[in-house]
């Protein structure tokens, strides 16, 4: 499946029509002057996927924080210290691969709505 990315960056930019090998490279910055990066995929409203180094008061160890949203009540996290783990679940997510969401264990967040 060949899905149109688009990447927002914490430093306000926004990548239309990115490729895998693009979001590598956006993903490669994060933590060195990108603080997060969001993918977002034509079609489909609402449903997101993103990345972060792993704030301090998180209190874990890996250095990753990612994200992806599917529906009003379907927001997940999982971490990791991969970097090109990192990249291949955002990537997964957008293509709609068969196997991303085993990369990482994942969590439901409660988000209170």
């Amino acid at each position: 499946m060949t899905s149109k990315m688009n990447v927002q960056t914490s430093e306000g930019g926004t990548h239309t029509d990115v490729d895998e090998r693009g979001l590598e490279r956006l993903v490669e910055g994060l933590g060195s002057g990108t603080e997060f990066l969001i993918v977002e995929v034509d079609g489909r409203d609402g449903a997101y996927a993103q990345a972060t180094p792993t704030p301090p008061q998180v209190k874990r160890s890996e250095a990753f924080t990612v994200e992806f949203r599917d529906g009003p009540h379907q927001h997940w996290q999982g971490f990791t210290n991969e970097r090109s783990e990192v990249q291949a679940v955002l990537a997964g997510w957008a293509t709609g691969a068969d196997d991303w969401k085993d990369r990482i264990e994942w969590t439901k967040l409660d988000l209170g709505f």
